[in-house]
């Protein structure tokens, strides 16, 4: 640092944010010039702090354009143009940046992010060209050019989705046994959407979230940005430890609880029979709503597609929602199904938020299942899917047994890999193709040994190479700078998250994901 920073300075903020402010005013003062290189360690010392506050001040600083990571040089003063405009005249709207309700993403996951992006990478799923995923779209297409072509009136506007798609739609779910109206359905684009909306309309400050732990909704801000308080109850092999939502529930108030019970993400547990209907009468007895995120069920290749709770849903508590499968579509398109009284408020959040439906998207999604494309797609897909499932599996056996551990014989989308050892995420996500793996530290914040595999996202001829690929990045021992950072990740967590009664954040899976082999 050219200026030793003012400690007592802004002593009631944050100490990222003292940083931030410090370096940002050295910044547009010039103090510090374009290119010149900003070194984690001396700053740390000059605040006589950790690294981690400092590499938070980094990602805000970065995200805003004043500082830039260059491979093999290291972060340094941006020569941005936006970031130039800002040293002769700071925006109107600097002063409100962190003034948002919506919280920043952790270091790790941010800067994840961007080395995907850097690389021209999409962190996303995938269905590898052997698979055809297009199949489906394709023969919809076609009808719905069809239709246009017939002066059809299906181009009609909707906020909550298009009357055809909903009366579809009803069709659809009777099949999985939910018996609903088209009143009840709001259509969205997207799970996140949907998640969204929910929170919206039924979430604030005070409101406690108790969900299954690992779960993908750790790595979405917006429960944190509303103030909800979120709660983590662990799994056993199949589905959330009842005992302890029990005790949960029964010493918490304004509780919602959240489950995705089939083709759990990230693990793909499913929760028995037997445990759907303890949470249901857990729930009701305790007089808590239910959240069932039912996205993943079309991906069950070893039985019978089991039912959704909303199915056993007789006291109206449980608000549902689904999607097609974005990787076959080419669109993400959801749905949530609500009780009446429920998804009028559900209605009006989406019109008073100028949230529309896509007329053409959901066309051909009504063709999809009304002419039932998307079920002849996914029937001609289970013993695809399953072979290729058993082909990884053999040679996870071979090349990751010694190293990993993961549920078997249970085909899926995805494998919830465990690694005996802590291993360099963004290095073995730029190894083994990035947007195939979806790192621990996503479902559960201080997690540094899962990821999440997708099974179908490697062409059947190079999974023995994707595989040893894995195997010789985990086993090669990361430079010391990489384990000192991930050794203080563990111990930030520890420090930084809690639980209510101060209990702490467990930074370890539970015990029968660990051992799952």
């Amino acid at each position: 640092m050219r200026s030793a920073p003012n400690t007592d300075e802004n002593s009631d903020k944050p100490v990222y944010l003292r940083i931030y402010n410090r370096l940002k005013e050295l910044i547009l003062n010039k103090t510090l010039k374009v290119g010149e290189k900003l070194s984690h360690r001396k700053i740390a010392e000059a605040f006589c702090v950790s690294k981690m506050p400092v590499a938070e001040a980094f990602n805000m600083l970065e995200a805003e354009g004043f500082i830039t990571t260059v491979p093999h040089v290291g972060t340094v003063v941006s020569n941005n143009v936006w970031a130039a405009l800002q040293s002769d005249k700071p925006s109107v709207w600097q002063a409100y940046i962190s003034s948002g309700k919506y919280k920043v993403q952790p270091s790790t996951l941010i800067n994840a992010v961007k080395k995907l992006e850097t690389s021209n990478h999409i962190m996303t799923n995938k269905i590898a060209p052997a698979f055809k995923p297009e199949t489906p779209l394709i023969r919809a297409i076609e009808s719905v050019k069809e239709r246009l072509l017939a002066h059809d009136s299906y181009l009609e506007f909707d906020y909550c989705g298009t009357a055809q798609l909903k009366r579809t739609l009803v069709s659809h779910l009777e099949r999985i046994g939910i018996k609903t109206t088209t009143d009840n359905i709001i259509m969205t684009q997207g799970a996140g959407e949907s998640l969204a909306m929910i929170v919206w309309a039924f979430m604030g400050a005070g409101t406690n979230l108790i969900y299954e732990t690992p779960s993908f909704i750790n790595s979405i801000m917006l429960f944190q940005s509303a103030g909800v308080n979120m709660e983590g109850i662990p799994m056993d092999e199949d589905g959330v430890n009842i005992e302890k939502l029990n005790a949960k529930l029964n010493r918490t108030k304004n509780g919602i609880f959240y489950t995705h019970p089939i083709n759990h993400d990230p693990t793909g547990v499913h929760t028995s029979e037997s445990k759907r209907n303890a949470i249901l009468a857990i729930c009701n007895k305790f007089g808590v709503p239910i959240v069932e995120n039912g996205t993943l069920r079309d991906f069950v290749f070893d039985r019978e597609y089991p039912k959704p709770m909303k199915a056993f849903d007789r006291n109206e508590q449980i608000i549902y929602f689904g999607s097609l499968w974005s990787d076959f579509t080419g669109f993400k398109i959801s749905w949530i199904v609500a009780p009446e009284f429920l998804a009028e408020k559900l209605k009006l959040v989406r019109m008073s938020s100028e949230l529309t439906s896509n007329t053409l998207t959901e066309m051909i999604a009504d063709e999809m299942l009304s002419k039932g494309y998307y079920y002849e797609y996914m029937e001609s897909l289970k013993p695809v899917i399953t072979a290729q499932y058993y082909e990884i599996q053999r040679l996870m056996d071979k090349y990751l047994s010694d190293i990993a551990t993961w549920r078997r014989n249970a085909p899926s989308y995805f494998i919830y890999v465990r690694f005996n050892k802590n291993i360099d995420i963004v290095k073995l996500y730029q190894a083994v193709q990035d947007n195939l793996f979806f790192s621990g530290n996503m479902f559960d914040p201080c997690d540094t040994c899962h990821a999440r595999i997708n099974t179908i996202g490697v062409q059947p001829d190079q999974l023995e190479a994707w595989i040893k690929r894995i195997r010789d990045m985990v086993i090669a021992p990361p430079p010391i700078q990489n384990r000192l950072v991930a050794l203080a990740l563990v111990v930030y967590c520890r420090k930084s998250f809690h639980l209510k009664n101060n209990e702490r954040y467990r930074c370890v899976p539970p015990p029968s994901l660990q051992g799952m082999k």
